[in-house]
């Protein structure tokens, strides 16, 4: 049994039980299709007749006007008449009287074609409403790929020639989410970036000094920080500034508090920091002070060393984050002056 066998069966069936009339089909082609083909490829005019399916999802069946004449006939008259059909447009009362065998034919082929090896997902759908005019296709269906079943039909043993299109997506809809609720591609990305590894680097400052300085820096020796520095350190990831931050301390260990960066901030703002920080001291190793090397800035007023860090209350515990290990000895920094104090 196949799908294409089993509309050949159940056209024959329910049109001598619906309608008495007698039907046999012709050919049966399936395709696969698209939204915009089916538009091009339904009969105009025709009837088209939205058909309710599972979870949301929608079909169509389309009745060529040789197909409404017969039916028409077989139900007012006993007889399919042999004569040309009218090309005109469906009414309403038109499709009255064709829905009792399009649902039978629906309801009766769902049945028969679980009897194929690879059954096609056309199990639940029946009519509902009739299409003004086969432009409301495109806005009422989704764009995705269907399943078209188009049978020719000889009605009434030679009197007329009929087309019926049978449409349906072709996958199995899925089932419709609640809202709030995350589908199982955007729940797996999502665990996919959350379980992603991101390196953050913190700047404390930048200073710019000449390389004839550079050139006589010595271990021990100490560059000055400016003590604006503490509240406008900086935050790069992948070397690309996403936010600054402000210097400080939780449970006694160093921390950053995050702020935003501001959308207008002008980074050339920060050559400024260097501004007033120009002398290199000489450190408890001894080593000669730089400030009478050709180029050097004038001395800046040493940063206080003994103002402790203040808690910063409404900063959140990290209890999960993995210990740091041994950071080394930083008692060669000091202490770091209070963030609220003055600059």
């Amino acid at each position: 049994m196949s799908a294409t066998k089993a509309l050949r069966l159940e056209v024959a069936k329910q049109a001598e039980e619906v309608l008495g009339m007698a039907a046999s089909v012709i050919g049966v082609v399936q395709s696969r299709t698209t939204v915009t083909r089916v538009v091009d490829e339904v009969p105009d005019p025709g009837m088209l007749v939205l058909l309710d399916g599972p979870e949301g999802a929608y079909g169509l069946c389309t009745l060529d006007c040789s197909m409404v004449a017969g039916i028409i006939e077989a139900v007012t008259t006993g007889t399919v008449l042999h004569s040309a059909s009218e090309d005109r447009k469906p009414t309403q009362t038109d499709a009255v009287m064709c829905r009792d065998f399009i649902d039978a034919l629906l309801a009766s082929f769902e049945v028969t074609v679980q009897e194929a090896a690879d059954p096609p997902p056309v199990e639940g759908y029946r009519y509902s409403t009739m299409l003004s005019e086969k432009r409301s296709i495109s806005m009422a269906y989704d764009d995705i790929a269907y399943r078209m079943f188009e049978i020719k039909i000889d009605l009434g043993s030679g009197a007329k020639e009929g087309v019926i299109q049978l449409v349906f997506p072709y996958e199995r809809p899925l089932p419709k989410r609640e809202p709030g609720e995350t589908g199982e591609w955007q729940h797996n990305f999502e665990q996919a970036v959350l379980k992603t590894h991101a390196t953050l680097d913190t700047v404390l400052h930048r200073v710019s000094l000449p390389i004839e300085t550079i050139s006589e820096l010595e271990v021990d020796m100490m560059i000055p920080i400016p003590r604006e520095a503490l509240a406008r350190v900086e935050i790069l990831a992948d070397g690309q500034k996403i936010s600054r931050a402000k210097l400080g301390q939780v449970n006694g260990m160093r921390a950053v508090r995050v702020t935003l960066l501001a959308a207008d901030e002008d980074d050339s703002a920060q050559a400024g920091f260097g501004a007033g920080v120009a002398s290199l001291n000489a450190g408890p190793g001894g080593a000669s002070a730089l400030s009478s090397l050709p180029g050097a800035m004038p001395a800046a007023a040493p940063a206080p060393q003994d103002a402790p860090l203040p808690d910063l209350p409404d900063l959140p515990d990290l209890p999960d984050l993995p210990p740091l290990g041994d950071l080394g000895d930083f008692g060669g920094l000091g202490d770091l002056p209070p963030l609220d104090s003055p600059s």
